[in-house]
């Protein structure tokens, strides 16, 4: 074994299975110092929120440019920035770090084993008609009287025959017909 991966915990199997990674190496750490003291849970959820919706602005920036070395690096930026805030709310809610990690185990395991291993459930429909179903969190660009701009489907509206997409941070809803898909490189 090579000494510097041995340190470094990388080389060590699990009887789950899983490579494992010491937590030293380097950890999500909370906001919590002397300016974060006051502040309430649902400031840290906001926080949560807003760096989720960057997530998803920087990956429409990879959309547009999927080679550009530095949009791909913001987007990694940006899903860290997610991390250290979920970890914010987690210290908020009182777990020091031995605790958020046993969660982090936990649920590695739980999502491990649901649905025969896989990750990501298949949940993708097939077209309904002539309107193809969109997910909610699919990156869409809709075509409307403005114009077309980028968005994300939050959810749908069968009322209205049409979907609720953010765009720009704001909640829009808007006619299927207007939907389409945004096609990846």
């Amino acid at each position: 074994m090579d000494k510097d991966k041995a340190m470094s915990g990388y080389e060590k199997i699990y009887d789950d299975g899983y490579k494992a990674g010491r937590a030293s190496v380097v950890l999500p750490h909370p906001c919590d110092g002397e300016l974060y003291k006051d502040c309430l849970l649902v400031e840290y959820i906001a926080k949560v929120l807003e760096e989720a919706k960057e997530v998803v602005d920087a990956y429409i920036d990879i959309i547009k440019d999927p080679k550009n070395p530095e949009r791909i690096k913001h987007l990694a930026d940006e899903c860290t920035d997610v991390q250290v805030a979920a970890t914010g709310v987690m210290h908020k809610l009182g777990y020091d770090e031995k605790e958020r990690q046993r969660i982090m185990k936990e649920i590695n395991e739980s999502n491990a084993k649901r649905d025969g291993g896989k990750r990501f459930a298949d949940t993708k429909k097939e077209v309904f008609g002539e309107r193809k179903y969109f997910e909610i969190g699919e990156i869409v660009e809709v075509d409307g009287p403005t114009g077309k701009e980028t968005g994300f489907i939050l959810d749908e509206n069968r009322n209205r025959d049409g979907y609720i997409v953010s765009i720009d941070g704001v909640s829009v809803d808007v006619p299927a017909k207007w939907v389409k898909k945004v096609e990846e490189v």
